[in-house]
């Protein structure tokens, strides 16, 4: 049976349900005011921070809840579900009862091997059986399928299961000589159980197996090796999915999700990254729990009497051991799967408080020493190591490690099909992102490997850092790519420095907007439109107006800072020939490289109405997420005037829009919502617009909603300002405003109906950058292994 020593948190975990469900109604209440009214952005902001910063401070920070957390063995699900911990992805599928052909291969095999003496026999695995048909028959089939050197009995008992369809499959295996089985009349309990497989022979060491649990080649070779490391051992628990202390990835937690790999590779994975590495712990956990012979011998057997229905019989007896002086391991190069199937039902919460009772009552000292294990931590590098061999796993051994946000938007798009483009050259991109709920973490990743949340890094603390280049090292990280530094703590420059000095790995810069200018990101000061590249004083005023990662830091500080960085990076890149004149406005000692964003060759339908009579109502795209610096409140305003002249005039906003409630109120708009990212195309196609409206008020670095236009064959209008405009004219065409006409609806209405569209050339040419070869032709040189760093060359190929 599991542990118990960590019973406050499987309550939670059970009672998840009601907690969550809780949270989530809050949640939709708040999402509703947040939505459906038509607040401004930075009023949504505000009233965010102020829900969950009051949730946090009153509630998660505070003293009589944190004393209870600590009371309850320091997990809470509500803890997890409001500090953002929860565990998210695709369900693991559940194994289903071998067919009768493997069945019967297996018994064929069996006749054909010659099983070993009863006195050759080192260990005895104890299966307990009561339900669940699927489970305990993938249970047995994988003990008797996985290779192993180690010569053993399998004993199933059937403690007097409910299910007859179980009871008679196992009766007709036993009768094929697959396994001894025992079958109770009665009832008698899980522990009362065990206690009987155990003492079926005094000589043999024993496992005990839940029969939900799946083991793999050689796991038992490796569970006797780590037993036997020590002559203290008195048991050992490998590492799996679901099993408190002892999972993986997450520890505490039932991971029950999937990984990039199934889990006999995982176990085999496990076994060379974490080789003869064992770690002590409190207890072992009981769903795989490996107990010497000589140890038994000396402790007894389970207290049936205390323990009976099951929950804390083998802290109890683990506590018994440690004090005559055994201890307990964790054995971190074994991986075996728990499936976790809830036998006890609704009975499981009360059984817990029973036996936690009893092991208090027992061992007053035993919450501080599990308190303790939790805060320590001992198996967290074992687990950061297989995180590494999954990382290692996927690449190529050239690496080039991205460094960005994870905030979405172009700048998340373009690393996305940069790493595609490299993948493909032999090049493995990873990614380096500020953790969501402390700058100071880093979280290193790859978007083919589920979920390794052990590779997060304190780079406050001098071991971390260290600790975080040796990853880089291992996965074979050459260079470095940055595209983002919001979010991340501002010693992430030091960081960067040390990584680039400690593997020689030079990095890149692209300015994907302006933060390295200001921390306002757009250049937009006044909240709502671009008024000409600000001064130094006005992102000094702009800094004390608004609390940003600058902090109090000057804003000359701020670009001081950020111009040493730009100085020492190999290149810097700017997605097109406006972004880099402005960038060197500010900083006029860089050499800024244009390089468009690659795109790859897109011949989308067209999905434009050519045709339009003077009496035709003109139809109008508005592409992408719509927020106030995207355009919110000039379509806003555009469609006020629309309605307020009766204009025969219609815009269609393709994404989220900041301002939905009120342009859905206005015939004139028709707010098609967001859309998963390959389908817009079939959105223009069953909407078809005259035109491509780009309302942004920022100087906009590259815009993929113009690559978007220019694929569906739509005329794009846009401000005179940005790469938006500067890849309108190099297009030939399109429409570029003067900028001016922003806060001009009326005119800007009068001119979109009285425009003459021609028909659309093909595009193809002026979406995106073209390389042959993004270590090339976009690089400027990039051969991974020996980087060759110059060429005079700042055109595009």
């Amino acid at each position: 049976m599991s542990s118990l020593w960590l019973a406050p948190a499987r309550w939670a975990w059970n009672q998840r349900r009601t907690v969550a469900s809780g949270v989530r109604s809050v949640g939709r209440g708040a999402n509703w005011v947040w939505h459906a009214l038509p607040l401004p952005l930075r009023v949504r902001q505000i009233s965010r921070e102020v829900t969950f910063g009051s949730i946090e401070h009153l509630i998660v920070q505070s003293e009589p809840y944190q004393q209870w957390l600590a009371e309850h063995g320091g997990t809470s699900r509500l803890h997890q579900l409001l500090s953002g911990t929860t565990i998210s992805g695709a369900a693991a599928p559940v194994p289903s009862a071998p067919s009768a052909d493997m069945w019967e291969a297996l018994i064929e095999q069996r006749k054909k091997t010659t099983l070993p003496a009863e006195d050759a026999i080192e260990v005895d695995i104890i299966v307990p059986v009561y339900k669940h048909y699927d489970l305990t028959l993938h249970c047995i089939y994988n003990v008797l399928t996985a290779r192993t050197d180690i010569a053993y009995n399998l004993i199933v008992i059937n403690d007097h299961s409910p299910d007859h369809k179980l009871s008679n499959k196992l009766q007709q295996l036993q009768e094929a000589g697959l396994f001894n089985l025992f079958s109770h009349d009665e009832n008698k309990g899980f522990v009362a159980t065990v206690n009987e497989g155990m003492q079926r022979h005094d000589a043999r060491d024993v496992v005990l197996l839940n029969a939900d649990a799946l083991v793999y080649d050689d796991w038992l070779d490796r569970l006797r090796a780590a037993a036997y490391a020590s002559e203290a051992t008195a048991s050992v628990t490998p590492l799996s999915n679901n099993a408190e202390i002892c999972s993986y990835p997450h520890t505490l937690a039932d991971n029950a999700i999937a990984l990039e790999l199934d889990y006999p590779e995982l176990d085999a994975l496990t076994a060379k990254a974490n080789a003869e590495t064992y770690i002590n712990v409190p207890t072992a956990v009981g769903f795989c729990m490996y107990i010497r012979r000589d140890a038994l011998q000396q402790i007894g057997y389970f207290d049936v009497d205390a323990f009976g229905t099951g929950y804390g019989e083998e802290n109890d007896w683990c506590l018994r051991a440690s004090a005559k002086g055994w201890h307990h391991v964790m054995a971190t190069d074994i991986f075996v799967r728990h499936v976790g199937s809830a036998s006890f039902g609704s009975s499981a919460a009360r059984r817990i408080r029973k036996g936690l009772r009893v092991l208090n009552k027992r061992y007053p000292y035993y919450r501080d020493a599990v308190r303790s294990y939790i805060a320590d931590d001992p198996a967290r590098n074992a687990r950061r190591r297989l995180d590494r061999a999954r990382l290692r796993r996927v690449g190529t051994g050239n690496a080039m490690l991205m460094i960005s946000h994870t905030a979405g938007g172009g700048t998340e798009k373009h690393i996305r099909d940069m790493a595609r483009h490299l993948q493909a050259e032999g090049i493995s991109c990873y990614h380096l992102s500020p953790a969501p709920d402390s700058p100071s973490h880093v979280a290193l990743w790859h978007e083919a490997v589920a979920d390794t949340p052990n590779l997060l890094f304190d780079i406050d603390v001098a071991s971390e850092r260290e600790a975080l280049i040796d990853a880089l090292r291992d996965i074979g990280v050459k260079h470095m790519h940055v595209h983002h530094l919001l979010g991340f703590a501002a010693r992430m420059q030091e960081c960067i420095y040390l990584i680039s000095g400690a593997l020689g790995a030079p990095y890149d810069v692209t300015m994907h907007d302006y933060y390295f200018v200001c921390p306002s990101i757009n250049l937009v000061h006044n909240g709502q439109y671009f008024t000409g590249n600000p001064s130094l004083d006005d992102c000094e005023a702009w800094a004390k107006r608004h609390p940003s990662a600058a902090g109090r830091m000057p804003i000359w500080q701020w670009q001081y800072r950020n111009g040493e960085f730009l100085s020492h990076a190999r290149r810097v890149f700017a997605p097109s020939e406006d972004t880099a004149q402005r960038i060197q406005h500010y900083f006029p000692y860089i050499d800024v490289y244009p390089r468009p964003h690659p795109e790859e060759p897109l011949h989308a339908p067209d999905c434009a109405q050519h045709t339009r009579r003077s009496d035709d109502t003109l139809h109008i795209a508005i592409i992408g997420a719509l927020t106030t610096l995207k355009g919110a409140r000039v379509v806003e305003a555009l469609a006020r005037d629309a309605k307020g002249r009766y204009l025969n005039i219609h815009y269609h906003v393709f994404g989220a829009a900041e301002h939905a409630p009120r342009l859905k109120h206005n015939r004139h708009v028709t707010v098609h919502g967001r859309y998963p990212e390959g389908k817009i195309y079939e959105l223009l196609s069953a909407n078809p617009c005259h035109l491509a409206l780009l309302p942004s008020t920022w100087p906009e670095t590259y815009s993929y909603t113009l690559s978007i236009a220019q694929n569906a064959g739509l005329y794009p209008v846009a401000f005179d300002m940005g790469a938006p405009a500067e890849r309108i004219r190099d297009a030939g065409y399109g429409e570029v405003l003067p900028a001016e006409l922003i806060q001009q609806p009326q005119a800007i209405n009068d001119h979109l109906l009285c425009l003459e569209i021609p028909d659309a050339p093909d595009l193809y040419a002026a979406n995106g950058g073209h390389y042959t070869a993004l270590a090339e032709s976009y690089y400027g040189g990039l051969d991974m292994p020996h980087l060759i760093t110059e060429d005079a060359d700042k055109k595009t190929a």
